[in-house]
């Protein structure tokens, strides 16, 4: 499996956990969402997966920035 095929992957997860939480108010907003993880993430998809559980106590947008901005990778 390539790095390519992972990012992929992880993408996917992000997008579709996005859209379930409902924080994100456009399509828009949760492509950039995605991006700013996936770039963080360096591939690493259990490092997208804490970012997302800790995203569940994130009640808008600006908390969940916030929250992405104390992981560091």
């Amino acid at each position: 499996m390539s790095d390519f095929d992972t990012l992929d992957d992880i993408q996917l997860f992000l997008a579709t956990k996005l859209r379930e939480l409902d924080r994100l108010e456009t399509e828009d907003d949760v492509e950039a969402m995605c991006s700013k993880i996936l770039q963080k993430s360096s591939g690493s998809f259990l490092w997208a997966r804490l970012v997302m559980d800790e995203f569940e106590n994130a009640p808008t947008e600006e908390a969940m920035d916030a929250t992405l901005g104390w992981f560091s990778r």
